[in-house]
């Protein structure tokens, strides 16, 4: 019995979705997939550029169908099949060709690198071409349809921000760019199902060619790690060896053997006895730490590093370590006898290696450090303080960091541990008498030490400060200890004489003299001193904060980019600084501005200008006014909905306890809210107008209710499980996300009906705008925190409004025929 027409379309139609659906899973997945891995291969610092090239890539293919206008319709089929095929291959020989360019970031000022950096971007951006091929394609030629398209497209999206936390839980590690190429080749599947002819052969061969391949786990895949990474620079080291690669949900930590593993931060250089033996822990090819074997004999280090002073001084019966890493400050509060320790570690791979090293293995030495006073939390320290009621004699915050935040001058990197929210809550989990104990590295210019007192003074007032801090430094480090209830002169005289035995360097006790400053590891003037000095005076704080070469305010939970020192007025005394050597900038993370300015040019000259030579004759047409208005409209529903993404990403950091986290449930939950928002549009409203007016003022409106809400809703959801955690931020983030999705097809089905030919020029605004928009959102929230972004992205949508009621488009629904005879 033949198949009924209508039911031949109805498959064709829910065919093509899922071939819509299964492009986006992959584009998504490997998106972040590359972030991930270019996080290890060249550092944090980089991997966010993969997002901008990613949408530099859709926003070309939208450019491509604009010039070849030839490819929309009567080649629909060949454009699907083929963009999908072309979409898996590139999958795999992009990532082949950036993983074998010997681009090293440390080495920018060669031009061989600069050379190797653009090659980066442009094959980078190649997949991402041909999988907005395919969509962009879809919304031009299937316009009434384009709610179901949009919602195919976001829902795939995703799903597709899921799998990477999958697979690399199941510790699959670098051969998860096959999944990517088996979802492609799923697209390809449909769209040839769509159509008779043997490509639904050929692709079922080529799915279970990946597949194979995948569980083959060939070597060609594995991750080419710059020479510059902390990792590499180990491995340099004769006998040098990787022990053990092992993959998590969040990172990938390698267990390294090698000569350069010495981890014992501002040892005192009067130490002259061999350090115990310690294995290497790198956390994404950085971050490299360190687990200390417990050999008899050989502990006497620890009472040598200038972070032990805390000891000296206070109570030991309950202490806390915020974020251990590889658990030197466990194995130092258990060697001064600390009665119950409780230590948090936010990733689940160094806690599974700490677990493994000290608490499986058969050393004799285990007992004597007695484990069993140690208290293992998984998770994020802050929510550990606020859901529980123990209060603390010792709080350790340990130079662990494994964030690969502390890149530079301009960090993008958040750390929800050194903010004056952070800091309040430390000093009210104190006991009486109790303190704080933060260690940091020294800086060649006083930075991160000048913010880190900064921070403490708003958390805790000025006075307070005053009278209750007591600073130390080594040759290397700084050691900050805030007491609750006032330094007395006991502990001045307890690390007076510790400083003394060590060689280490008074910095600040309360009315303490110049003279006692700079006297072991010195410097042409007493530097810290006077540093700490000027802070700690109420009238001469503001003004040198405001005049300081780098930007040295608190971090907050609004702006908690503790590790970024650039101040846009400065740029001429900073240069000054360092003698106008500007590279030491870029190589410090301040190419992030420089980011933002390639973006725009590359998205002009790559998007727009292709387009626009192709309608120079129609710059004359009257309606050409109008043109431009629409591709305004665009442009500015694509920065609002880049601005409230990249914002909730880096502010729900905290609640989640770590970055991947934020991502995969923001992410998650805001393409499938939007593209739920995008379903009820596409089939339920009929005055398009209307419906874009009313969607941008709820989306204000919950923009404004959210900047009251959140910062109760923080501290409400860290004294909750992780699993609800998740849950109520994905449902937070549900409405909005929902009507967010409503702008992007209601301006497509608009602009279809005034002029169907500005479709692909759309997108491929929509897309430019997103480019520029991504690394502009961090940089804005990097100067004035996420609450300016937000605002900026309510006044987006404000503006998208005014040009659609300015510039009006034609609501007469026109639409060809040719949409509908393709299936």
């Amino acid at each position: 019995m033949p198949v009924p027409e209508k039911a031949k379309k109805r498959l064709s139609r829910w065919l093509l979705f899922q071939g819509i659906f299964f492009t986006s899973v992959s584009s998504l997945g490997l998106e972040i997939t590359l972030t991930r891995f270019f996080a290890i291969s060249r550092g944090y610092h980089f991997a966010y550029l993969v997002i901008s090239m990613a949408l530099l890539g859709y926003g070309a293919a939208g450019a491509f169908l604009r010039v070849f206008p030839g490819l929309r319709e009567q080649k629909l089929q060949k454009t699907l099949v083929i963009s999908s095929l072309l979409f898996s291959a590139s999958i795999i020989g992009s990532y082949l060709a950036v993983n074998i360019l010997p681009f090293d970031f440390s080495a920018i000022w060669d031009k061989t690198q600069i050379v190797y950096l653009l090659i980066d971007f442009v094959v980078m951006a190649v997949p991402f071409f041909f999988s907005g091929l395919i969509i962009s394609s879809c919304m031009y030629v299937f316009q009434e349809e384009i709610g179901k398209i949009y919602f195919s497209d976001l829902s795939g999206a995703g799903v597709g921000c899921f799998l990477p936390l999958i697979f690399f839980s199941l510790a699959w590690g670098e051969r998860i760019i096959l999944v990517f190429v088996v979802c492609a080749l799923l697209a390809m599947l449909c769209f040839s199902l769509v159509y008779s002819g043997a490509w639904r052969y050929i692709s079922s061969a080529l799915i279970l060619a990946a597949i194979l391949l995948a569980i083959a786990d060939p070597a060609f895949l594995q991750i080419r790690i710059s020479p510059s990474r902390e990792i590499m620079t180990a491995l340099r080291y004769e006998e040098s060896r990787i022990l053990d690669t092992r993959w998590n949900a969040v990172s990938r930590i390698d267990i390294i053997d090698s000569p350069a593993v010495r981890f014992a931060p501002g040892l005192s250089i009067r130490y002259l006895e061999p350090l115990p033996d310690q294995t290497g822990i790198a956390v994404d090819g950085g971050s490299l730490q360190a687990a200390t074997s417990l050999e008899e004999g050989k502990m006497g280090f620890l009472e040598r590093l200038p972070s032990s002073l805390v000891y000296s001084l206070a109570k030991k019966d309950k202490v806390y370590v915020y974020d251990y890493g590889g658990g030197l400050d466990i194995v130092a509060a258990l060697y001064f006898g600390a009665g119950r320790i409780d230590a948090s570690e936010k990733n689940p791979g160094l806690a599974e290696y700490f677990q493994e090293f000290y608490l499986e293995s058969e050393s004799e030495s285990q007992a004597v450090y007695d484990f069993y006073r140690l208290n293992m939390i998984a998770g994020d320290g802050r929510s550990h303080l606020l859901s529980s009621e123990v209060n603390y004699d010792i709080m350790v915050i340990p130079l662990a960091d494994t964030l690969g935040a502390a890149a530079g001058v301009f960090a993008s990197g958040e750390d929800y541990r050194f903010t004056v929210q952070a800091f309040t809550e430390y000093y009210n989990r104190l006991r009486p008498e109790g303190f704080i104990s933060v260690t940091r590295y020294l800086k060649p210019i006083p930075t991160e030490e000048a913010k880190l007192l900064n921070t403490i003074i708003d958390s805790i007032g000025q006075d307070l400060a005053t009278e209750n801090i007591l600073a130390i430094r080594s040759w290397g480090t700084i050691t900050v200890l805030v007491k609750k209830g006032g330094i007395q002169e006991a502990d001045i005289s307890v690390a007076r004489k510790f400083c003394q035995e060590n060689g280490f360097d008074l910095v600040y006790y309360p009315q303490m003299p110049r003279e006692e400053a700079n006297v072991y590891n010195r410097f042409a003037e007493p530097i810290y001193y006077d540093l700490y000095q000027t802070l700690l005076d109420e009238t001469k704080r503001d003004v040198f904060v405001n005049s300081y070469v780098f930007n040295i305010k608190a971090a907050t939970d609004d702006s908690p980019f503790f590790y970024n020192y650039f101040s846009p007025g400065r740029i001429k005394p900073l240069l000054q600084s360092v003698s106008g050597k500007w590279l030491f900038l870029i190589q410090g993370g301040y190419h992030i501005p420089l980011v933002i300015i390639m973006a725009f040019i590359l998205s002009m000259a790559l998007i727009l200008l292709p387009v626009m030579v192709k309608q120079k004759k129609e710059l004359k047409d009257a309606e050409q006014k109008r043109k431009w208005a629409a591709i305004l409209y665009f442009v500015f529903i694509a920065a609002g909905y880049m601005f409230i993404e990249i914002s909730f990403i880096h502010k729900t950091v905290l609640v989640m306890g770590n970055p991947v986290y934020s991502l995969t449930v923001i992410l998650f939950s805001l393409l499938i809210s939007s593209g739920l928002g995008s379903l009820y549009v596409g089939t339920r409203v009929k005055n398009l107008r209307k419906a874009v007016i009313t969607a941008a003022s709820l989306i204000i409106l919950l923009l404004a209710a959210n900047e009251i809400i959140m910062p109760h809703l923080e501290n409400f959801l860290l004294q909750m499980s992780f699993a609800w955690r998740m849950i109520m931020m994905a449902g937070y983030i549900l409405p909005l996300g929902f009507f967010m999705g409503m702008p992007f097809p209601l301006g497509m089905k608009m602009l279809g009906r005034d002029n169907r030919e500005m479709v692909p020029w759309a997108w491929c605004a929509n897309s430019c705008a997103s480019v520029v928009s991504a690394p502009l959102s961090l940089f804005l929230a990097l100067l004035w925190g996420f609450s300016l972004v937000i605002r900026a992205a309510g006044l987006a949508y404000i503006l998208a409004v005014a040009v659609l009621l300015i510039f009006q488009f034609k609501a007469s629904p026109v639409m060809g025929t040719k949409a509908t005879s393709v299936m």
